[in-house]
């Protein structure tokens, strides 16, 4: 008898020690809670406005002619095609989905769709865009800055291996 209850108070125990794993239509309620279609593919204005951002860094001072930036254009629309087409959010959301699993218990996914359902999680999904865009201009600005320094350690270690 003694026995008994020792494995069941165990078993009891033990098994509120364990979160519930998640389950996939939890996970993709919140997706839809928190907009993330629209987030995935609005991004791709960003990548876009990076892109070109990039080019004409490299570009520097140098104005291109007009058939330069039709050639320019047209690299652009079939990189941004390419993105579209493999990382749109029918392919990405069976990775974001499992991503959230592992991350989150069915509790915590929970607690997300409820908050994100709310007036302060729908202003966060509003403002976040603009969070990520502004995080990314400020990411590129200190990345210029840490370039030189990078191409510098770069050629550093080159030398060095050259002249062994």
């Amino acid at each position: 008898m003694k026995k008994t209850l020792i494995l069941t108070l165990t078993l009891l125990l033990s098994s509120n020690l364990y979160a519930q794993q998640a389950s996939v239509e939890s996970v993709e309620k919140l997706l839809v809670v928190m907009n993330a279609e629209q987030s995935i593919t609005g991004n791709f204005v960003n990548v876009e406005k990076m892109m070109r951002n990039m080019i004409a860094q490299k570009m520097g001072n140098h104005v291109p002619s007009a058939q330069e930036q039709k050639e320019i254009d047209h690299k652009v629309s079939r990189m941004m095609e390419l993105f579209k087409n493999e990382l749109n959010y029918e392919k990405v959301k069976p990775s974001l989905t499992q991503l959230y699993i592992d991350i989150f218990d069915q509790q915590e996914i929970d607690k997300l769709t409820e908050f994100y359902s709310g007036p302060f999680g729908k202003l966060i999904i509003t403002k976040m865009p603009l969070i990520l865009e502004k995080t990314t201009q400020i990411m590129q600005t200190q990345l210029q800055v840490l370039a030189p320094k990078i191409e510098a350690i770069a050629h550093e270690d080159m030398s060095k291996a050259k002249n062994k």
